[in-house]
């Protein structure tokens, strides 16, 4: 017995020495690490501040901070969304919201909640984003931070507002009101009254919706909000482009379009000048639509080039990432070889005192053995339960993901048939309108031919049809793979016929879209018809997309 006691008091002693000669050597400072880090962000030198939060986030976990633990994580995870890491995002969200239940600090639960649901809403899990936006503003009413009660108010809108349901999305607009008013906080009283507007505006509440714009622009105004007054004045010229009001529609489409190009964006640049096309081809001057709408072109050209860079600078970034966490882990596994002497000798005093244990008390040991042994079998089955579970889960969810995917490619497609389709209406009623020209002055003729020439020369060019055929074909892979199984006498011709009669295009888009006539579409539609051996009454738009 005294043995046994000598030794279990050496080796408690043996252990608290070690282990705080380890703490004494620590040299890390996670308040200069973290400023460090904190002054790279400022810089936009993203990977070098993860590198560093890293290491500030390592030494909080070890000296059990974890205030600094909750905020690092809220760092890196905001870090990893401005480079559209979004599953790090949320693994590092979820973390600092485990901290704040843990310690039960609701500011910062909320706090966390709210990012949650803004990467759901990014994912379109709009019913997680509610979840999480619902769950902060009970803890923001429970608080009663005013601030904080507009902003989840807001979230809970803009989850309405991407699902459709406008009426909801209003109520909820209509509830931070108040709050920004009671504050305000003016430029958020714009966003909500312009999102109110565009909201009627969709429904066709018009005058409704000018009233909700005028509001709007009326506090964009006094605080001199530019982006505000770029994006309000341009909703407010295409509301009276609507109601064929197309003076008026100029006069503000103008202001939004020189805003626009004031504050270097692209995005309101190509919007603005979509709809001077628009009103200055209902007004018949089509010159100057034309050009509006090769202004167009170039900006989505432009925004479109962007997002395919924006698409190579993740990776390029991922990849240095990868590169940061190996470096890391290459000296972290130097400092684990440097301890393993001392781990050694930790064991082995563990193993004397396992020991003299067991011998001491053998039927004691073997009896609690017993009784683990049941507990790890029951948590063994009830972690293999869980994991079907997750596995059934992440099969739904997955399928569900993959039904989305193909309703927006089908979406985007469209949106390009229907771009390409616009141009080629725009293309030949141009040529109809020179042809009408008539001039004595030769050169002036001449001209118009050339002109002409052109523009059936640019009628002829495939390239973009060509791209609009490949999307076609990869958006729909699986289907063309049971169009032919089910059916493999079809024509190429009559397999792309297909595919756009499965986006729901009509005849008069099919036809225009590929330069043929309408006759010819529905001849070929008549054809597929009766080789799919289809009643008279059987739609087929609804065939193809139920195949």
């Amino acid at each position: 017995m005294k043995l046994f006691y000598k030794i279990l008091l050496f080796s408690v002693v043996f252990i608290w020495i070690i282990t705080n000669t380890k703490a004494q050597n620590t040299s890390f400072k996670p308040s200069n690490i973290t400023l460090q880090a904190d002054s790279l962000l400022e810089n936009n030198k993203i990977v070098s501040a993860l590198d560093l939060y890293k290491k500030s986030l390592t030494n909080y976990i070890n000296n059990k901070d974890s205030i600094g633990q909750f905020n690092t994580y809220i760092k890196m995870g905001f870090l990893y969304e401005r480079i559209s890491n979004y599953n790090k995002s949320v693994e590092n969200y979820y973390e600092a919201y485990k901290i704040a239940k843990e310690q039960k600090n609701k500011l910062n639960l909320a706090d966390a909640y709210n990012r949650l649901g803004n990467l759901y809403i990014l994912d379109k899990e709009y019913n997680k984003a509610y979840d999480y936006f619902t769950k902060s503003a009970n803890i923001q009413k429970e608080l009663g931070n005013q601030k904080g009660i507009a902003a989840t108010y807001n979230n809970i809108g803009e989850v309405y507002r991407y699902k459709g349901e406008y009426d909801k999305a209003i109520e909820y607009y209509q509830k931070a009101i108040p709050i920004n008013t009671k504050m305000d906080n003016k430029q958020w009283l714009a966003i909500n009254y312009e999102n109110i507007g565009t909201i009627h505006h969709k429904k066709g509440d018009l005058k409704q919706a000018y009233d909700y714009y005028l509001k709007a622009l009326d506090y964009a105004k006094q605080i001199n909000d530019k982006i505000g007054i770029t994006s309000i004045s341009n909703n407010i010229g295409r509301l009276y482009y609507d109601r064929y009001e197309l003076k008026k529609a100029l006069e503000y489409l103008n202001i939004a379009y020189n805003e626009a190009f004031n504050i270097s964006s692209p995005e309101y640049i190509k919007d603005a000048a979509k709809n001077l096309s628009d009103v200055y081809y209902t007004m018949g001057d089509y010159k100057k639509a034309y050009a509006y709408f090769q202004i167009y072109i170039r900006n989505y050209d432009k925004i479109k080039q962007a997002s395919e860079s924006r698409k190579i600078s993740q990776l390029e970034t991922d990849h240095r990432l990868d590169k940061k966490d190996k470096e890391i882990q290459i000296l972290e596994q130097k400092n684990e070889n440097s301890k393993l002497q001392m781990y050694v000798l930790i064991l082995i005093v563990v193993l004397i005192i396992i020991t003299v244990l067991l011998m001491y008390n053998r039927i004691k040991i073997k009896h609690k053995k017993t009784e683990e042994l049941h507990i790890v079998n029951e948590q063994r089955i009830e972690a293999e339960k869980a994991l079907a579970e997750t596995e059934i889960k992440n099969i739904e969810l997955e399928k569900e993901k993959l039904q989305d995917d193909l309703k927006y490619k089908n979406k985007e497609l469209m949106n390009f048939a229907l771009h390409i389709i616009h141009k080629n209406d725009f293309l030949v009623n141009l040529k109809d309108e020179l042809k009408l020209v008539k001039s004595k002055d030769i050169n002036t003729s001449k001209q118009i031919r050339e002109i002409l020439i052109k523009i059936n020369q640019s009628q002829r060019l495939t390239e973009e049809l060509d791209k609009f055929q490949e999307n076609v074909e990869n958006a729909n892979k699986e289907f063309f793979e049971k169009l032919n199984k089910s059916y493999p006498d079809l024509t190429p011709n009559e397999k792309r016929l297909a595919a756009l009669l499965r986006i729901n295009l009509s005849s008069k888009e099919i036809a225009s879209l590929n330069n043929i006539s309408i006759k010819a579409v529905e001849m070929g539609r008549y054809r597929l018809r009766k080789k799919l051996d289809l009643a008279t009454n059987d739609g087929l738009n609804d065939f193809f997309r139920n195949l």
